[in-house]
């Protein structure tokens, strides 16, 4: 079995109980993976659906073609979560939700 070398000490720690617990060495670095990940404040996560450079396309579905950010979901076959997430993320403003009220 070859042997692995800990950034730190807390890595360290986290594959010494691992193997302790009777995880497979491979099965502890990958803790280890995780545990970096969360102290370096990265996310480990996949890319989104919607590109970066596509901010102008979905400006314009939501505010000139007036669709709603479920329609805007359905297009790029993602949630209604992650287009709200991705208009707050580039700075783009979302109307408010609920019914519409219509003046007399």
């Amino acid at each position: 079995m070859k042997m692995h070398f800990a950034a730190n000490k807390e890595n360290f720690y986290a594959f010494a109980l691992s193997i302790a617990a009777g995880f497979s060495s491979d099965k502890a670095l990958s803790k280890m993976g995780l545990l970096k990940t969360r102290s370096e404040s990265q996310k480990a996560s996949h890319p989104s659906k919607i590109s970066p450079n596509e901010r102008e396309k979905v400006k314009r579905l939501y505010w000139e073609e007036d669709m709603t950010v479920t329609e805007i979901a359905k297009i790029y076959e993602c949630s209604a979560t992650t287009v709200l997430k991705y208009l707050n993320e580039n700075s783009i403003e979302v109307k408010s939700r609920g019914r519409k009220r219509i003046e007399v």
